[in-house]
């Protein structure tokens, strides 16, 4: 699956970052970006991500940390509430694995070779870093869906069960596509500053 941003919102990236590009490193400020010891950052060591359809730059390893740590702390929930001690399936397992995925916390940082790209989008109204957590998200449901057909080859979920997690699977990718998009297009800024309209215009009333 791919995700564009709008032309409008392309024009204004690809302005920004030949405006950028003159200079020759970015002044960083740590308490903005949430980056420790983050001074300057050389824009050549940014990779040109401004129109593919993944915008961060992905650590596979820590994301494949992060998805054992969801299946340990699933387990750990499914055992701890199992007052009837019920049998659980593998399937029992992955079902609840991909629930926990669109859930669970994810704490997302900007690494350094993402420090330009980050200024760019924010200067533009758009959240780097909530765009990012969607897409790390969306790399554990990828995961999710390795183990799944893992499980069926090893004929541990049968057909059926099979079908039903893929599905769920992709629903969560469409329905993480769809959250991504809203975040390029500026879907969220725009329903913020209407809530804060709304807000101020039923103070002065």
């Amino acid at each position: 699956m791919t995700a564009s941003i709008t032309m409008n919102n392309q024009l204004s990236l690809q302005s920004s970052y030949l405006a950028g590009a003159q200079k020759a490193e970015v002044s960083i400020n740590p308490a903005f970006l949430g980056i420790e010891d983050a001074q300057q950052a050389e824009v050549s060591s940014t990779p040109d991500i401004r129109f593919s359809s993944q915008i961060s730059s992905l650590n596979k390893a820590e994301i494949g940390i992060i998805y054992n740590q969801i299946k340990i702390e699933v387990k750990a929930k499914l055992e701890k509430d199992n007052l009837d001690n019920i049998e659980f399936k593998p399937f029992d397992y992955h079902q609840s694995t991909i629930d926990e995925i669109m859930d669970y916390p994810l704490d997302v940082k900007i690494e350094p070779d993402e420090i330009h790209t980050a200024i760019l989008y924010n200067r533009m109204g758009i959240s780097f870093l909530d765009v990012k957590r969607v897409e790390v998200r969306m790399e554990l449901l990828k995961l999710a869906e390795q183990d799944v057909e893992k499980s069926a080859k090893q004929a541990s979920i049968d057909i059926d069960q099979r079908q039903m997690l893929s599905q769920k699977i992709d629903n969560n990718l469409l329905k993480l596509e769809g959250e991504k998009q809203a975040l390029l297009e500026g879907d969220q800024m725009r329903k913020n500053q209407q809530e804060l309209f709304e807000q101020l215009r039923f103070q002065g009333q």
